[in-house]
């Protein structure tokens, strides 16, 4: 569980043969979903874990981690 109104997936010790893949949801979501719509988030997203989206998500990582510094104001190049 998590404190923002997401849902979210990692790996966990990716150069390890021990990775542990992880969904994140965030409590408000939980709040604001009907359980159909649950259902669906939960489907789609296990879905990525399936078919390896997760595994390949370094491009995606590196764009949140960016945008999250120009958001905060990190300025710079």
């Amino acid at each position: 569980m998590a404190p923002f109104c997401c849902a979210a997936l990692a790996v966990e010790g990716r150069r390890s043969r021990r990775s542990q893949r992880v969904l994140i949801l965030g409590l408000p979501l939980l709040h604001a979903l009907t359980l159909g719509e649950l259902r669906g988030a939960l489907g789609h997203d296990l879905a990525h874990f399936a078919r390896g989206d997760v595994e390949r998500g370094g491009r995606a990582v590196a764009f949140w981690e960016r945008f999250e510094h120009d958001r905060n104001g990190g300025g710079g190049g």
